[in-house]
C-alpha cells in the first residue's frame, strides 16, 4: 500500500502540464517529495487526530458533567498516573521500533522483524508489570500517601498501566509499517467512544458513577482494544515477516531503546508532574480544573501529531538509505509545517478558552489563566 502511496505521488509530481493553481501552490511549498509523500498520507492522520481530539473532549466534558468536580478530578489523577506508569513501561521500545523496523524492510531482515513484532510487546509487558508492582509496593510502604478518595481508583488505574503501554507499543509498530489507521484510530477515535458508552451504559444500569467505576471502564476498555488492535497490525504486515523464523538482538534493541527512554521519560515527568503534584497537595477539585485546562493545551500538538505519524518512519528510512541531503530537506520542511499552524491554534484557544473550559462546569471558567500559560 505504501508503495503505492509513492508511486501516484511520484507520477503527479512529473505531470507538467494542466494542474491547478492550488496544486501549483502545494507543490512549491512541499518542493521536497519525501515530505510531499507524508504531508498527503498525513491528511488521513490529520482527519483522524482532529476526530479523536474531538471526541476525546467530549468524553472529558460528558465525564466531568456527568462524574462532577470532585469524582472527576480523581478519575483525572488516577489516569495520569496510569499514562505515566505506561510510557516508563515501554522503556523507549515503541521509539526504538520506529527505526528497527523501517531499516529491517530496507535491508531485508525479516527474521529480526519478526522477533521484534513477536518479542516486543512481552518484552514492554513485562517491564511495565515490574514498574507497577514497585510502585505500588512503594505506595503501600507508605502508607497514607496514597490515601482516602485516591486509593481505590489508583489500584485499577496501576492495574491498567501494563494494557496502556501495550497500546502505546502496538501504535508505534502500526506507525513504522505504514499503517495509519491501525495506528491512530483505537486509541484517539474509539478509545473515547467505548468510554462514553461504558459510562452511559452504567447509569442506564442504574450504577452510580464514580471515579472507581469509570476506572474500571477503562481497564476493561484498554484490554479489548490491545487485542483487536494486535491482531489488525498481525493482518496488514508484509508476509515475510510472519514467515519468517523470529531471531533476536535484545542486547541492541534494549541499548537504542535506553537512551530514548531517558528522554521520553525525563519528557513525560515534566508533562505529568504538575498533575501528580496537584493531586498530593490540593483537593480534587483543583486537579479537575487544572486537568481540563491542561487537556484543552494539548489541541495545539494536533499538527505535530499529524505530521509525525509518518514522518519519523520517513526520517528513519532516509537514514537507513544514508541519504542526508533528502534527509535535511525533509526535517526542514516539516519544521515549518509544524510549527505556524500550532501557533494559530494556540492563539485561537487563548482567544475562546473561557468558553471552552465552561462546557466542563460553571466552576471550570476558573482554570483560564492556567490555560493560557500552558
Amino acid at each position: 500500500m505504501g508503495e503505492n502511496i509513492i508511486e501516484t505521488i511520484t507520477d503527479s509530481r512529473t505531470r507538467p502540464a494542466g494542474r491547478s493553481p492550488l496544486k501549483r501552490l502545494w507543490s512549491r511549498l512541499t518542493k521536497d517529495a519525501n515530505l510531499d509523500r507524508v504531508l498527503r498520507g498525513g491528511g488521513l492522520v490529520f482527519t483522524l487526530s482532529v476526530a479523536g481530539l474531538a471526541l476525546s473532549y467530549v468524553s472529558q466534558v460528558v465525564l466531568a458533567r456527568w462524574l462532577g468536580q470532585r469524582q472527576f478530578g480523581i478519575y483525572a489523577y488516577a489516569w495520569s498516573w496510569t499514562h505515566t506508569l505506561a510510557v516508563f513501561g515501554t522503556f523507549g521500545l515503541g521509539q526504538a521500533m520506529l527505526r528497527f523496523f523501517p531499516q529491517y524492510t530496507v535491508r531485508k531482515e525479516w527474521a529480526l522483524a519478526s522477533g521484534l513484532l513477536r518479542h516486543g510487546r512481552l518484552l514492554v509487558a513485562a517491564i511495565a508489570t515490574a514498574i507497577v508492582l514497585v510502585v505500588a509496593l512503594v505506595a503501600i510502604r507508605l502508607g497514607g500517601f496514597f490515601s482516602g478518595d485516591y486509593v481505590a481508583t489508583l489500584w485499577v488505574a496501576f492495574a491498567a498501566a501494563p494494557l496502556l503501554a501495550l497500546l502505546q507499543i502496538q501504535r508505534e509498530t502500526a506507525r513504522a509499517f505504514g499503517l495509519p489507521v491501525a495506528s491512530y484510530l483505537p486509541r484517539t477515535v474509539i478509545f473515547p467512544i467505548l468510554i462514553m458508552a461504558g459510562a452511559f451504559g452504567l447509569a442506564m444500569s442504574g450504577y452510580v458513577l464514580s471515579a472507581v467505576t469509570m476506572m474500571a471502564v477503562t481497564f476493561a476498555v484498554l484490554a479489548g482494544i490491545v487485542a483487536v488492535q494486535s491482531r489488525v497490525i498481525v493482518s496488514r504486515i508484509p508476509g515475510e515477516i510472519r514467515q519468517a523464523r523470529p531471531r533476536h538482538d535484545i542486547r541492541q534493541w534494549l541499548h537504542v531503546a535506553a537512551p530514548l527512554f531517558i528522554t521520553i521519560g525525563c519528557r513525560e515527568l515534566l508533562n505529568q508532574a504538575s498533575m501528580i503534584m496537584l493531586g498530593i497537595y490540593l483537593m480534587p477539585e483543583n486537579v479537575a480544573v487544572y486537568y481540563a485546562a491542561a487537556r484543552i493545551a494539548e489541541l495545539v500538538n494536533f499538527v505535530l501529531a499529524a505530521v509525525n505519524a509518518l514522518g519519523a518512519s520517513q526520517i528513519a528510512r532516509l537514514h537507513a538509505k544514508g541519504d542526508a541531503a533528502a534527509l535535511q530537506r525533509f526535517v526542514t520542511g516539516a519544521v515549518r509545517w509544524i510549527f505556524w499552524p500550532s501557533v494559530g491554534v494556540a492563539l485561537l484557544l487563548v482567544v475562546t478558552g473561557e468558553f471552552v473550559l465552561g462546557m466542563f462546569g460553571p466552576d471550570f471558567a476558573s482554570g483560564m489563566t492556567v490555560l493560557s500559560i500552558l
